[in-house]
């Protein structure tokens, strides 16, 4: 009777286990969430300054993204980004989008004749994969 019991014991902490486990699959913490945004926040705003060297050098990037996203790469970025709406005015808003291998951080930039979005991904480590327009 007692073994009974211990298994049963020991099955539903397997199954707690597995539903805690699977609640957060593809979830990032509140503290990456803020850290990323922040993250992404002062890159927009070296990419809106024109400090191309500074965003390519004083982020964090993953090995592959480090590769592709040198100051030149940059630049055309955020000129193609803001390509015939004026002088960048400010970040308008910024939103998430959880997937389980990265974390995505929507930017939306307004200028002066309109706005655009930028999209930032993350990996779980808070290190930047990749930058594209939204």
């Amino acid at each position: 009777m007692k073994k009974k019991k211990y298994l049963a014991l020991f099955l539903v902490a397997i199954w707690v286990a597995l539903l805690f486990t699977g609640c957060n699959k593809g979830k990032y913490g509140e503290d990456t969430k803020v850290k990323s945004e922040e993250i992404t926040h002062s890159l927009v705003q070296a990419l809106a300054e024109g400090a191309y060297e500074k965003a390519a050098d004083d982020f964090l990037y993953t090995t592959k993204a480090k590769e592709e996203m040198d100051a030149q790469s940059l630049e055309r970025l955020w000129e193609k980004l803001s390509d015939g709406k004026g002088d960048f005015r400010e970040i308008a808003g910024l939103e998430d989008d959880n997937w389980d291998k990265e974390l995505k951080i929507i930017v939306t930039c307004s200028f002066e004749k309109g706005t655009a979005e930028l999209v930032v991904a993350f990996d779980r480590t808070v290190k930047i994969k990749s930058i594209y327009p939204g």
